[in-house]
């Protein structure tokens, strides 16, 4: 037990923190990431027997967040719900010079005032055609919608 307590220290999370969790977890990280990186940066604060009031504040606001993050996740998928969406590209023969990609499609969803990010649109491999495709945006396990997505050519001539 000594070993582990050595190298190892219990954190709770004040902010979300990429690839190792969200606002109000519990997590075991290692001794030199907890003081040089987590603390100081106030991104986490120790795990102690005395800071039972704090935790319990902490997970009760990241509960509301986590409920307001889900309440606008639901607003966003109803709003794409039977969205059609155009996108130009230059093609030849119905092969398109390039590819869309997942990255192309959330930045033509953002010019029409949506905001998902790119991990959230499921696109198996990049559209390299002309044609029509659906599109599965999923934003959590349960929140998924699927849009239509129209590629239209701008046909080149050839020399």
């Amino acid at each position: 037990m000594l070993f582990f307590n050595f190298f190892y220290m219990k954190v709770i999370l004040k902010s979300d923190v990429p690839n190792l969790g969200d606002y109000g977890d519990i997590k075991i990280v290692a001794n030199g990431y907890a003081r040089n990186f987590l603390i100081p940066r106030k991104l986490a604060t120790p795990l102690t027997s005395g800071r039972a009031k704090e935790i319990e504040l902490i997970q009760a606001a990241a509960a509301k967040v986590q409920k307001a993050r889900h309440e606008e996740m639901k607003a966003q998928i109803k709003k794409i719900a039977g969205l059609e969406l155009e996108i130009s590209a230059k093609s030849q023969k119905n092969k398109l010079f390039g590819s869309i990609t997942a990255k192309n499609i959330a930045d033509h969803l953002k010019e029409k005032g949506y905001k998902f990010e790119v991990k959230s649109i499921i696109l198996d491999q990049p559209i390299k055609k002309v044609g029509e495709y659906q599109i599965p945006i999923q934003l959590n396990e349960e929140l998924k919608e699927t849009i239509k997505i129209i590629i239209k050519g701008e046909e080149e001539k050839e020399k």
